[in-house]
């Protein structure tokens, strides 16, 4: 963390969540911009989660409400968030070992419980970490190996393995580049090769969602050190957090 930078905490339940996505990033670009989360709740084995807004540039979050697959019994939560075509999508997970992830369509992101809609159930595969560039949806599963995931019939598609051992990770969402952590390291992926190149630490933060706002990489992070949680931005070329926003409790 670079000298002078602003550090404030966040709340639990958005770094808790697996996914953050932007609606509209290259058509408006405001720096007041809100992004989507989710959280997953893997301890209510009937699944669901929090769903809300949070504005990437003064933190401020909103919880629009709790958010319940729209199928698939015994699913433990989401994996993420992913934009396609401005539309909104996430991903139902189950557990490490369950190759069934099913691939839910959110029509109207401010109105997730009444316009969400099942595009597969079975996706072929169990997804890990899910999220998307500007134009198609990408998922990892738990071995480590990058997918490309249709968006029209929810099937995933093996590209290669990426060699990463996945462990508190994260996966970024819109923008031209894939982004992933793992533990306390950014990578940038090759979607078409599936490499994950090395961009360099995050430091004592473990982030755990990502999403490109305006050509900024925001993520939500922990502080291993104190135990905090916080909404940062991120440097695509070095992995430092140089900037982070207050986030405080979500409103209703």
């Amino acid at each position: 963390m670079t000298t002078g930078t602003r550090i404030r905490t966040a709340t639990a339940a958005i770094v808790a969540g697996l996914g953050l996505a932007l609606l509209g990033e290259a058509v408006t670009a405001r720096a007041d911009e809100v992004a989507f989360y989710v959280t997953h709740n893997r301890a209510n084995p009937a699944g669901g989660g929090t769903y809300g807004t949070i504005d990437v540039d003064t933190g401020v979050t909103a919880t629009l409400g709790a958010f319940t697959p729209p199928c698939c019994g015994g699913s433990e939560g989401y994996d993420g968030l992913g934009v396609v075509n401005g539309q909104l999508y996430t991903a139902t997970y189950y557990s490490a070992n369950t190759p069934d992830s099913a691939l839910v369509h959110i029509a109207n992101p401010g109105a997730p419980l009444s316009s969400s809609s099942l595009v597969s159930p079975d996706s072929g595969h169990g997804f890990y970490d899910f999220g998307s560039t500007r134009t198609a949806l990408y998922t990892l599963d738990a071995q480590g190996n990058l997918l490309s995931v249709n968006a029209l019939t929810g099937q995933a598609s093996l590209v290669r393995a990426t060699g990463l051992t996945l462990g508190n990770s994260g996966m970024s969402a819109g923008g031209d580049t894939l982004y992933v952590t793992d533990r306390s390291v950014l990578y940038s992926i090759n979607t078409t090769s599936g490499l994950a190149t090395e961009v360099g630490s995050t430091g004592d933060y473990r982030v755990l969602a990502m999403v490109v706002e305006g050509g900024r990489l925001y993520g939500t992070a922990k502080n291993r050190s104190d135990g905090h949680d916080y909404v940062a931005q991120i440097d695509p070329t070095s992995g430092a957090l140089s900037y982070a926003s207050e986030n405080p409790r979500p409103s209703s």
